[in-house]
């Protein structure tokens, strides 16, 4: 499991961009149900607020939208419920919680302005995620044109 750096999200190739909304909706339901998402590598989520994670999930499902993906209804549903029970860890009020995630929902986040994850999404991250995507495409995972795509967007930010 691994959230890659929420500024890389806009230039991830298809694959893990796909693999990104997967992993979103997995480690919501794992923490929705056991407290915890009980990987070394998504652990660090547990130290910020959960809107952080909200707005993660919800760039990568815009972005998902925006190069044609669109995610299943039900899908989408599930996610904001484990999000509501992740809440209710903290607080009891569920038609302001359900508010709260709408609210993030609708919102369209300007990524050279936001913030989230602040000391984990850091530029050490940053440098880690490009290097593992670069293995990736260097063992032939990732499609040239897809690569490109992401140095031309992506690189800038490392």
């Amino acid at each position: 499991m691994r959230l890659w750096h929420y500024k890389t999200i806009k230039f991830l190739p298809s694959a893990q961009l796909l693999g990104q909304w997967r992993e979103c909706c997995a480690i919501a339901s794992r923490w929705a149900a056991e407290g915890t998402p009980r990987h070394a590598l998504i652990n660090p989520i547990l130290n910020y607020p959960i809107e952080d994670y909200i707005i993660f999930c919800k760039l990568v499902y815009d972005e998902m939208c925006n190069r044609g993906y669109y995610p299943q209804e039900y899908t989408v549903a599930r996610l904001k419920d484990s999000f509501v029970t992740i809440y209710l860890y903290d607080a009891k009020d569920i038609p302001a919680i359900r508010e709260t995630i709408e609210e993030i929902w609708r919102f369209d986040f300007d990524l050279d302005s936001l913030i989230i994850f602040e000391k984990w999404h850091n530029r050490e991250y940053l440098e880690i995620c490009y290097w593992n995507l670069e293995e990736k495409y260097l063992c032939g995972c990732i499609p040239e044109a897809e690569w490109q795509r992401y140095l031309e967007g992506g690189k800038e930010l490392v």
